[in-house]
């Protein structure tokens, strides 16, 4: 009775769907087959187990011998040398980010033996909240790589890790001959996924979404191999704090599984493990920078909603689909997917339904990301896992549909979709990227030459974080308090500056109506007055100007800083303010020490780069790469 019989039914289960093997579905395992069998005896499960292990012996023989599954294995090789060709192209065309150059700070300080500071002999700073991304930017930094490219080789990274995803999509679902290349070559597209291209810039996007992919398959694909999942949650947790929730719940459903595969026990031993793994990362940086939460979420904390019942679950479908609705391309790919699945769903319900419950962690980050107050959000970042994501399902739902039909005019209804979506995704990443590169800020040029103006004896006091800081070793202050321990908990009073007694303070005007104070004037720099700042001030604004203030309470830290620098300003009387036309209006303010030696010389900086006098100087050049003439 335990013989032919069952062997024959459980081969004839796994054969009527090849794509039970896609993200979300239950690979060909004994466990899970005994799982399904009510009934069996361990004798019985013993049977299953051997049977499914003779024909994936079989399968991975039949594999082998496709020359075109095996061309598989150099897509993710390619997918990396080409991300980082377009990464170092970028460098030489134009300058990272600007939050990029925030973390850079912080890793040339840590190289260089100053700690996890903002500015070298400064407070310890958890501005840099991505911290495995800082510590492997850090080791590559300190092997002699420059930073900028120590993220492209990363990113590269991340690129070949989303790529081997999508190719082993492919394998599990069974495909052979050519149509299993031409699947598998989708791969190299996640070189161009928008938001993921913020991996270009300096940021961490494009491995952090292609880690938070991998976990989503690791979970669903590994068996035995499952009680691994937790360390690999708290690593990707690790690379961004928005991760921790969702990886939370991919904990919770790689302990669903695990039950099933009879490896619940030793999955709980290494959850206890990696808690206290956690524990003692977080006890570590408690200790080390004296503050329970990094400072971005002590700033951005102050401009979120206050949370409801009611806010949390209408923001559950009302922020991805507004997200959605917000962007043609992602409009094309849920389309498409949608149109796909759709073939097969009637036949194949199940393996749908298991899909939505691993990518369910996507949806949870999104509705983080969306109700979370989104500073910076360069390419779409914050989203970049669930765009690689939606990227990686409507391949499945293409793979899908292609082995669900039969004839020739639905295939090609399925390859037009795919390719469709897909090239329209490719395209509009590719178009971002040109937008960036093309942009050519004046601070790209004058934050090298203003770093080298000024020397450790001098203070800046800031709005914008990122290149001034950079390039120069003066003492900085963020004034915001994205990187100030000072300013993440209180506002810059006038106290603070007056003991601070920066020789530079610059922030961006733009929520002042300065720039149609002067949208006649035609200079790129303009010596204004401290009364006109004032004078631009919005009404509900100047109770601020007039009293300060000494907690934030509801008040935006951005907001509060910008209206507290001006109010300095006027009650010092010992700044000459200059407006420089940033774009095409006049959004940043420079107030500069009368009497400070530099004066003269930074003034003609913003005059020769705002006005575009100088040539432009790409990262490359400023760095002096191969090739370059700087």
């Amino acid at each position: 009775m335990t013989g032919g019989h069952e062997h024959g039914a459980s081969d004839g289960a796994n054969r009527r769907d090849p794509a039970s093997l896609a993200p979300g579905t239950v690979a060909s395992d004994p466990l899970d087959e005994a799982a399904r069998a009510p009934g069996r005896g361990e004798s019985e499960r013993c049977d299953v187990a051997a049977s499914v292990a003779d024909r994936t012996e079989i399968e991975r023989r039949d594999a082998s011998s496709d020359v075109w599954l095996r061309s598989l294995r150099y897509v993710p090789w390619i997918t990396a040398l080409l991300f980082a060709f377009i990464g170092v192209r970028y460098l030489y065309r134009a300058h990272p980010s600007e939050d990029a150059f925030i973390l850079f700070k912080y890793v040339e300080n840590f190289v260089h033996g100053y700690g996890i500071v903002y500015y070298e002999g400064g407070p310890h700073a958890e501005g840099a909240t991505d911290f495995l991304w800082f510590l492997v930017l850090s080791g590559l930094r300190f092997v002699g790589i420059d930073v900028a490219l120590a993220a492209c080789i990363a990113g590269a990274a991340g690129a070949a890790l989303a790529s081997y995803l999508c190719c082993e999509l492919v394998r599990r679902c069974a495909l052979r001959g050519p149509i299993a290349l031409a699947f598998g070559c989708a791969g190299i597209g996640v070189v161009y996924v928008n938001a993921a291209i913020a991996g270009y810039f300096g940021f961490s996007a494009m491995l952090y979404a292609a880690s938070f992919l991998a976990l989503a398959c690791f979970v669903s694909w590994a068996e035995r191999a499952l009680v691994w999942t937790p360390l690999f949650a708290l690593v990707v947790a690790l690379i961004r704090p928005d991760g921790v929730v969702p990886c939370i719940l991919f904990a919770a459903i790689g302990l669903s599984r695990a039950r099933r595969f009879g490896v619940g026990a030793r999955y709980a031993a290494w959850s206890a493990v990696t808690l206290g793994l956690g524990a003692a990362y977080y006890a570590w940086r408690l200790d080390y920078f004296g503050l329970a939460l990094p400072l971005p979420l002590y700033v951005k904390s102050r401009q979120t909603p206050l949370l409801t019942p009611w806010r949390i679950v209408t923001s559950t479908f009302a922020i991805p689909i507004a997200w959605i609705r917000n962007d043609v391309s992602l409009e094309s790919m849920s389309i498409a997917a949608i149109v796909l699945l759709g073939f097969s769903v009637a036949r194949r319900w199940r393996g749908a339904l298991r899909c939505a419950i691993v990518f369910a962690p996507f949806l949870v980050h999104s509705v983080m990301m969306g109700y979370a107050t989104q500073m910076q959000n360069v390419a779409g970042r914050f989203q970049a896992p669930e765009r690689l994501a939606l990227y990686f399902v409507l391949l499945w739902c293409a793979i899908r549909a292609w082995q669900s039909s039969r004839r020739v005019l639905p295939r090609a209804l399925v390859a037009a979709l795919c390719c469709g979506a897909i090239a329209h995704e490719l395209w509009w990443g590719k178009h971002t990227l040109r937008s960036y590169e093309s942009a050519h800020l004046y601070v790209d040029d004058f934050a090298p030459e203003f770093g080298r103006l000024l020397g450790p004896e001098r203070v800046v006091a800031l709005t914008e974080a990122g290149r001034l800081c950079y390039w120069t070793r003066a003492r900085v202050e963020d004034t915001i308090g994205l990187n100030t321990p000072r300013t993440a908990l209180a506002p810059p009073d006038l106290e603070y500056f007056e003991s601070l007694s920066p020789d530079v303070l610059m922030f961006h005007a733009g929520l002042t109506s300065l720039r149609i104070a002067l949208r006649d004037r035609k200079e790129p720099v303009v010596e204004i007055s401290t009364d006109l700042l004032a004078q631009c001030l919005r009404a509900d604004y100047l109770p601020i100007y007039r009293d300060g203030i000494t907690t934030y309470g509801k008040d935006v830290p951005d907001t509060v800083a910008v209206i507290l620098m001006a109010r300095y300003l006027a009650k010092s009387g010992n700044y000459d303010v200059y407006a420089v036309k940033y774009g095409n209006f006049f959004n940043h303010v420079y107030a500069i020490k009368k009497g400070l030696p530099e004066e003269a010389r930074i003034v003609e900086l913003l005059n020769e780069t705002a006005g575009g006098r100088v040539p432009y100087r790409s990262y490359a050049e400023v760095q002096h790469f191969w090739f370059t003439s700087g």
